[in-house]
C-alpha cells in the first residue's frame, strides 16, 4: 500500500456540524449494516439463534422481537434511532421517546432471568466473587488468538498497540482500551486517517464491543465467540467502511478545491 496522507487534525479541527457531517459518511453504512442485522434481513437470519456477538441487552430485545413484544419491537427501533443521531448535523424533529427505558423497567425481572441464563457471568459482578475484581492476566493473549485466528484471512496483524490491515485504500485498526482499573475492554476499529472509530459491536445492531475482562467472567469464551461471528459479517463491514471512504475522500477532494 502507498502512504496515504493523514487528515485527521484537519477533521478534529473542523466545527463540530461539519464533522459530524463527515464521519456520517462512513458511518451510515455500517448504521444500514446495524439495522439490517437487527432486523435479521437476508442473509443474516442464522442470527436469530447466535447470541454471542450481541450485547446483552441488545439480545434480550431482539428475544423479544422475534417473541412480537410490542413494546420491544418500539425499543429496537428507538436504539437505532439514537444510533443515527449520534453524527447528525442538526436537531431531530422528532423524539426518540420512552420505549427503551419503559421496556426494561416493564421487564426487569425477565431480564434478570435471561442473563442468568445467557450471560451468567454477568450475575457474578454482584455475587461476591473475588475474581470478579482481578483483572485475567491471559486478556492479551486470548484477543490477540481471537483476532487474528478469525480475521487473519483480511490481513490483520499484531502490532504493538493495535491489530492493522491494509486491505482497504486506507489501513484499518482493531484498538482497545484497558482503562487502569476497569473490569472491562473496550475494542474499537478505526480508519486513523480520516479520524474514524468506532465500537466494535456496533453492526449487531448497535452493540458495544466491550467484554468483561475479568478472571470469573470467562473472557476468552467471550472474545471467540464474538470474533467468530464478526469474522462472518466482516465483508459486509468492509463493503460498508470502502464505499464511505470513497465518499468521504470525494468531501476532502471538493473541499480542497
Amino acid at each position: 500500500m502507498t502512504k496515504v496522507q493523514d487528515y485527521s487534525r484537519l477533521i478534529w479541527d473542523l466545527p463540530q456540524i461539519e464533522r459530524n457531517a463527515f464521519l456520517g459518511l462512513a458511518r451510515d453504512g455500517l448504521l444500514r449494516l446495524a439495522e439490517r442485522i437487527g432486523h435479521f434481513e437476508p442473509p443474516f437470519e442464522y442470527l436469530k439463534t447466535v447470541r454471542g456477538p450481541f450485547s446483552p441487552e441488545i439480545r434480550f430485545i431482539l428475544e423479544e422481537c422475534l417473541r412480537g413484544n410490542e413494546l420491544a419491537l418500539a425499543a429496537r427501533e428507538s436504539f437505532l434511532r439514537i444510533e443515527r443521531l449520534r453524527c447528525a448535523t442538526e436537531p431531530s424533529a422528532e423524539p426518540v421517546g420512552d420505549a427503551v427505558p419503559r421496556f426494561f423497567t416493564e421487564r426487569a425481572a425477565d431480564y434478570q432471568r435471561f442473563l442468568g441464563e445467557a450471560y451468567p457471568w454477568k450475575g457474578r459482578m454482584r455475587g461476591g466473587d473475588p475474581r470478579a475484581f482481578e483483572r485475567d492476566p491471559e486478556l492479551d493473549a486470548y484477543l490477540t488468538a481471537a483476532v487474528t485466528e478469525n480475521l487473519r484471512v483480511f490481513g490483520f496483524r499484531r502490532l504493538a498497540r493495535s491489530f492493522k490491515s491494509t486491505i482497504l485504500s486506507r489501513p484499518l485498526e482493531i484498538r482497545w482500551d484497558k482503562g487502569m482499573w476497569g473490569m472491562q475492554i473496550l475494542v474499537k476499529l478505526e480508519v486513523p486517517t480520516l479520524a474514524h472509530s468506532e465500537r466494535i459491536g456496533l453492526p449487531f445492531c448497535g452493540s458495544s464491543g466491550s467484554f468483561d475482562c475479568a478472571v470469573a467472567f470467562n473472557v476468552e469464551a467471550q472474545l471467540n465467540t464474538f470474533f467468530v461471528e464478526y469474522g462472518k459479517i466482516f465483508s459486509d463491514v468492509l463493503e460498508a467502511l470502502s464505499n464511505g471512504i470513497a465518499l468521504q475522500e470525494e468531501w476532502l477532494a471538493a473541499r480542497a478545491a
